[in-house]
Formats: structure tokens, C-alpha cells, sequence
């Protein structure tokens, strides 16, 4: 009964007695030695195999008889179809006594899944290597959050190695409240399945940050989200320059506004022309001003001396020398 079970299973099954000939092999076995099931029996795998492979599989043996316990190998074996790698679970055989009396194993073909293995490690390889060139921080997390894999952006920001962080969620690496976000972020792009950006402002262990990280899901050949990759751009500095730019543009327009006589308009036909003007420290602001925004004005006239007065704005302002003039230029 036992053998005709043994003969059903997908995966090759022998035993062995302690001086290593075979007492009774399966179908699936006796396939893979091109050799009926009878023939084998008595051989040893001196009589099968090439030495060098009959050689490793002895000390195999060895070392669970030493051990006495079930062992893992993966080998591979060369049969009538070239090539294939097998895993291999090899286990004493003990009596009631607990003497080992030899030694059982079993044997399932992983060829298909040994290539798959290879090429999955070849792809990432490639998604590394372009990774690593991504001078942002960069990552791929599995379906639980988990980090699968980071670049050398990624470790040097948190001053960790790899193993550090594949394996671990950001509740490893961030503060809960933090962590409990990046989560709720990561779940909006498995429900919606499109990619988002968000713009986060938190402070860090390098002072106030602001970034803005873009998340895009990774789904299989049926669709299905299996993943998420994400790129974090730290903009800290570009938003300091933007700031720092409508503090200066705040002022200057401040000082434009103090002075509204210094803003004149003058129509040449239906087209209006805006040009900007002052006199004494207005010529300075209308110097500096010019040179901030060259675009905002048709033209300027810095005024000092008696061009300064008051009482002659009226006939220089109407005037189609000044507000007439190329852009940018002063009259």
C-alpha cells in the first residue's frame, strides 16, 4: 500500500540502509536513473551518479547520521534532459531503540523555480543599480508596509545598513505618529491603484524639512497591487529661495506703495504703458526696483537735482520720451 502511495507523489522518494545501498526507490526515482525500480535496488550512488556528485551526496548523509536530524540540501543533477536543480530533505530512519537504521529522503524538481529565483535576483540587481543613481531617497515595500528594497540614499539619510532596514516597516524607522501617516498614504495608493504626490513639512533630526514624495503602486500581470515604490525629493532649499523671494518682492512693493506719486501711467493710443519714477531716494527704489523686475515696468526715470521737483512731474511724466521708452530702459 505504501509503495503504491510512494509511486503517486510528484517528487522522487528512497531509502537506504546504513551502508548506503538503496532498499526501495519510487517511479519517479527510478525515471530519473533511466532504470527500473528493481535494477536500483541494491546500488549505491557509486553505481548511479557521477563521483564527484556521489561523493557529495555520502557526506550529505554523513552529516545527518552525525546530526540525527532531518537536513535541507539543493543539488544539482544532471538526467536525460540535462540539467535540473533539485531540493533535497534527507532523514535517519530510527528504530524503537533509537538506533538509526538508515538513511530516507525525498527529492522535488525546483528547476522552474531556481530560474524564476535567478531572474527575480538578476531584477534586482537592475532596480538597485538604478537606484542607487537616484540621488533621492528611493524604495519598494511589499503589500504589509514592509521594505524590500532602498538605496544608498535611503541608508545614508537614516545612517543604516541594508539588513538594518529590509524586513522592517516604517514603525522601525519613524516616530508612531509619523508612521501611522506614512501607512494611511500608502493604503490611499493600493484603494486608488494610480500613483500620488504628497508635500510634507516634518521636523528632523536635520531641523525643519520639507519634502514632497511621489508614490506609485507595482501590480502583477492581472493587475493586482503586489507592492509600492516611492521617491522622496527634499525641496527644503527650494522653498527657502521661494520664500526668500516673496519677502524681497513683499518689500520692495511696500516701498512702491509708500510712494505712490513715483508710479506714473501714460497712454500712447489705446495702449496703456507703465512706467516707474523717483526722485532723491526715490531714484535709488526706482534703480533697485527696475533691476528686480524688469518685466513689471515699460520703462524708468531716476530723477535728482531740478529733474527732482515736483512742480516739473507733470511735464516729464506726460511726456512720451520717458513712459515711450524701451522696456527696461532709463530716460
Amino acid at each position: 500500500m505504501y509503495k503504491a502511495f510512494f509511486d503517486q507523489v510528484s517528487f522522487m522518494i528512497w531509502i537506504k540502509d546504513m551502508k548506503g545501498k538503496y532498499i526501495s526507490v519510487n517511479q519517479n526515482f527510478a525515471k530519473l536513473c533511466n532504470m527500473k525500480e528493481e535494477q536500483i535496488v541494491g546500488k549505491t550512488d557509486y553505481d548511479l551518479f557521477p563521483k564527484d556528485l556521489a561523493d557529495k551526496f555520502k557526506k550529505q548523509e554523513a552529516k545527518v547520521i552525525r546530526l540525527k536530524k532531518n537536513l535541507d540540501f539543493v543539488d544539482s543533477i544532471n538526467d536525460r534532459y540535462g540539467s535540473s536543480w533539485y531540493e533535497i530533505i534527507r532523514f535517519p530512519l530510527v528504530s524503537e531503540e533509537g538506533t538509526i537504521t538508515g538513511i530516507a529522503g525525498f527529492a522535488m524538481d525546483i528547476t522552474r523555480r531556481k530560474a524564476f529565483e535567478e531572474e527575480l535576483q538578476d531584477s534586482k540587481t537592475l532596480q538597485k543599480a538604478i537606484l542607487d543613481n537616484i540621488p533621492h531617497m528611493a524604495w519598494l515595500k511589499d503589500t504589509e508596509g514592509k521594505y524590500v528594497m532602498v538605496n544608498e540614499a535611503f541608508l545614508n539619510y537614516f545612517n543604516r545598513s541594508k539588513d538594518d532596514i529590509i524586513g522592517q516597516s516604517d514603525y522601525d524607522l519613524y516616530e508612531k505618529h509619523q508612521a501611522d501617516e506614512y501607512r494611511k498614504k500608502d493604503l490611499q495608493v493600493y484603494k486608488q491603484g494610480i500613483p500620488i504626490n504628497f508635500f510634507e513639512i516634518e521636523k528632523t533630526h536635520l531641523g525643519k524639512r520639507y519634502s514632497e514624495t511621489r508614490n506609485t503602486p507595482v501590480v502583477d500581470e492581472s493587475g493586482k497591487v503586489i507592492g509600492i515604490t516611492g521617491i522622496l525629493m527634499d525641496i527644503t532649499e527650494q522653498k527657502i529661495a521661494e520664500k526668500t523671494l516673496i519677502r524681497n518682492e513683499e518689500k520692495f512693493k511696500d516701498l512702491v506703495t509708500l510712494l505712490p506719486e513715483v508710479v506714473f501711467e501714460h497712454f500712447n493710443g489705446d495702449r496703456a504703458r507703465q512706467g516707474i519714477t523717483g526722485h532723491s531716494m526715490g531714484g535709488m527704489i526706482t534703480i533697485a526696483t527696475i533691476e528686480q523686475f524688469p518685466s513689471e515696468y515699460d520703462g524708468a526715470m531716476p530723477l535728482c537735482g531740478w529733474l527732482a521737483k515736483r512742480s516739473t512731474w507733470p511735464v516729464w511724466s506726460d511726456s512720451s520720451v520717458c513712459a515711450a521708452s524701451p522696456r527696461g530702459t532709463a530716460c
